[in-house]
């Protein structure tokens, strides 16, 4: 069975404090209207989709889910994206 993810990192300036990425990345994604948006300790999780009556141009469109976990040990933010509501 394919597999409808993609996972990846994103470093960040170590002299950046490890709780500001989420914090940016949080309010970017809550002013482009992606729904049941939670912070909880070191990751953000969202959802977005094509059912939130948006159009194909809204960002969040062709994710169904997603998870942001920042590690501060080692300075990067992981991502993982699910995208199986568009198969």
């Amino acid at each position: 069975m394919p597999t409808f993810e993609k996972t990846g990192s994103i470093p960040f300036d170590p002299k950046i404090d490890s709780t500001e990425p989420l914090s940016h990345f949080g309010k970017c994604l809550q002013g482009i209207g992606a729904n049941d948006l939670c912070v909880s300790g070191n990751q953000l999780t969202f959802s977005g989709g094509a059912f939130r009556f948006v159009t194909i141009l809204d960002p969040l469109y062709y994710f169904a889910t997603a998870d942001l976990t920042v590690d501060p040990l080692r300075h990067v933010v992981g991502h993982r994206v699910n995208y199986q509501q568009l198969m």
